[in-house]
């Protein structure tokens, strides 16, 4: 019994913040949809909205909360230098810590509950948009006034529109039409195997996002979504208003039952107003802004370059550059992204630290693996001083990579630990390289006072070439 304990007491520990977070999250998501789905159905200053575009209303506001949740937590997973500065700060605790070793993990939660939401989304105002060029056209529906105004300078409709009129000419309509069309394009792109054969697809067309977050403030600034104006549905004697007024209208006037049929010629309508409107901007807009400074410090950082002034062949093949650069301070088990003018202005690739934080230059493992790290691998090539590059053999070299970086991993805290496990698998050792680096400096420095005790190596490989 007590052996059960230890052991649920340390898979809490080790897997419990995970968990609890995103219980945290999809109750989140429950209480968004849910309240807003019950406020549009059943609030009384929609009760005349409700009747023109059915029932799918409360499904369109629901998902569209949940959207504005999960368009946050996307873009703030990617804010690396936001990231990295809480990660790094010494009063961070371990588990928030481990909990910013998941963003990537919670970036594509965040991006499957958006595809999700957005079908129901979708769906639901198209759904909605028929119902209301249907009721729009009904002979038996007294159609005038406030009403009239509403559907001509709200969804900007004559009798003569369709719904493909909404959906193609209207803010809110065409906005939507690109955000799917956008969010298609990135999905489809993200999988593993076309990530992975094809990185420079996946690349552009991610930043497809730009147009999707845009389009997503306009397609918000529509404001389709109106309710009627003072005097709202009130209730008198225990009655619906309007309820009252429909059921009175159709038993006198058009000597009907069907209480879906109402008299609202001089209902008066209006937007959601700024409150509304600004949830949006509150939710997306602000992370944008968070986005975009941590961009412009990425970008900044061009300025200050890396000068590689050697490569080392090792087998593989699998070339090692050595670099440095002004002001660099790096932790063990740390990670950098590259970008190399000659190759592409645009792309950068990550990779792991293989450099201690004792050394005085920063080092990377590159294997040939694809389009740009061959391109790399003839640049190196070029610069070399020798007619080829020989393996073990030192190349002197002098150009310049961007480097943006360093960036925590979940290893930053290694020498907190007593005994440490490192188990290297997909990608090999060079994770851990840096950090066995600095245990061999701090062993020959005679600096015994750092935590860890104890490391435990293990290196899986498929076979031994």
């Amino acid at each position: 019994m007590a052996v059960s304990l230890k052991r649920l007491k340390f898979m809490f520990y080790a897997k419990g913040p995970k968990y609890v977070f995103l219980l945290v999250w999809l109750a989140l998501n429950i209480f968004l949809f849910a309240y807003d789905y019950y406020n549009y159905e059943t609030a009384t200053k929609y009760t005349y909205l409700r009747k023109i575009v059915g029932a799918g209303l409360p499904f369109a506001r629901g998902s569209a909360a949940c959207l504005n949740l999960n368009c946050m937590l996307i873009i703030l997973c990617v804010c690396r230098n936001m990231l990295s500065l809480i990660h790094n700060n010494q009063y961070c605790p371990r588990v928030v810590r481990r909990l910013i070793n998941h963003n990537l993990a919670l970036h594509k939660l965040c991006a499957w509950s958006i595809v999700f939401h957005t079908i129901i989304h979708t769906l639901a105002h198209t759904f909605n948009v028929e119902f209301a060029v249907s009721y729009f056209k009904r002979e038996d529906i007294v159609v005038g006034g406030e009403l009239t105004s509403y559907f001509e300078n709200s969804l900007f409709l004559s009798k003569d529109d369709t719904a493909y009129t909404v959906l193609f000419t209207t803010v809110g309509g065409l906005t939507g039409v690109i955000i799917d069309v956008c969010l298609f394009i990135m999905v489809t792109s993200s999988i593993k195997i076309v990530r992975r054969s094809f990185f420079e697809v996946f690349w552009f067309t991610h930043h497809l996002f730009i147009v999707f977050f845009a389009c997503l403030l306009f397609h918000a600034s529509a404001q389709m979504i109106k309710s009627q104006k003072e005097p709202e549905c009130v209730f008198a004697n225990g009655t619906n208003w309007c309820n009252y007024l429909c059921e009175e209208y159709t038993r006198t006037v058009l000597d009907s039952n069907d209480v879906t049929m109402c008299d609202i010629s001089n209902i008066e309508f209006k937007g959601p107003g700024y409150a509304n409107w600004s949830k949006s901007y509150f939710w997306v807009g602000i992370p944008m802004i968070i986005y975009i400074i941590d961009r412009l410090v990425r970008w900044s950082r061009r300025f200050n370059p890396a000068t590689v002034y050697k490569a080392i062949e090792h087998p593989g093949p699998c070339l090692e550059l050595r670099m440095r650069k002004k002001g660099w301070v790096q932790q063990a088990g740390q990670y950098v992204f590259l970008q190399c003018s000659e190759i592409s202005l645009f792309e950068w690739h990550p990779f792991t630290l293989t450099s201690a934080p004792e050394e005085d230059y920063l080092s990377v493992h590159i294997r040939k693996a694809g389009d740009w790290t061959g391109e790399l691998y003839k640049i190196v090539n070029n610069h070399s001083k020798q007619k080829t590059m020989k393996e073990g053999k030192n190349t002197e070299l002098q150009f310049q990579l961007a480097v943006d970086g360093p960036y925590g991993t979940p290893s930053d805290d290694i020498f907190q630990y007593k005994v440490s496990v490192l188990i290297g698998a997909g990608v090999g050792c060079t994770p851990y390289v840096s950090i066995l680096k600095s245990v061999w400096y701090k062993i020959k420095s005679g600096n015994t006072q750092f935590g860890t005790k104890k490391i435990y190596f293990y290196w899986l490989c498929s076979d031994t070439k």
